[in-house]
């Protein structure tokens, strides 16, 4: 009999699997970036050691960056991503809501050092969530709720298939 925690590294990695078409898909579509094509999500919930990362898209040489007073390469080194990504999954996570909710309605709820950027998502305190990075603010969200639904579907799967089979055991 299977057994153990439901949300797993594995579990997480098939949601991305089946969901990469339709983010790289949207890293094309016009107005979704501000600068790069490129997103980084990261996810974390109960049974995750830690947070689960993946990046879609291509990588833009921080060399190649465009800088100056209209550039976003001065103020955005690559590896701000998944920093960005890492920050608002946890925030979400904390507060049990999408960042941009907490934003608008309790910014005091933001650690030090962290950003009032929308692109988490959690419905509860603890529980499932997502961050992604590196697009506008509202289609990080869109691509952190496409894998946040996907997570939770393929979990409330397996735990109905271990039901069926008879386990009811963690």
């Amino acid at each position: 009999m299977e057994m153990g925690r439901i949300l797993t590294r594995e579990l997480v990695n098939e949601a991305l699997d089946f969901l990469a078409p339709s983010i790289e898909a949207m890293l094309k579509v016009k107005g979704a970036a501000w600068g790069p094509r490129y997103i980084i999500t990261a996810t974390d919930g109960p049974g995750l050691d830690d947070l689960v990362h993946r990046a879609f898209g291509e990588p833009v040489v921080e060399e190649d960056w465009p800088t100056g007073p209209t550039g976003w390469g001065d103020y955005m080194p690559t590896s701000s991503f998944r920093i960005l990504a890492d920050q608002k999954c946890r925030a979400a996570r904390r507060n049990g809501e999408a960042t941009f909710i907490t934003i608008a309605l309790r910014p005091q709820n933001f650690d030090e050092e962290e950003y009032l950027y929308a692109g988490g998502v959690a419905e509860r305190k603890g529980e499932l969530a997502v961050g992604a990075s590196g697009l506008h603010g509202f289609v990080d969200e869109w691509v952190a709720w496409m894998i946040y639904r996907a997570v939770e579907t393929l979990c409330r799967q397996e735990g109905a298939d271990r039901i069926e089979k008879g386990n009811k055991k963690i």
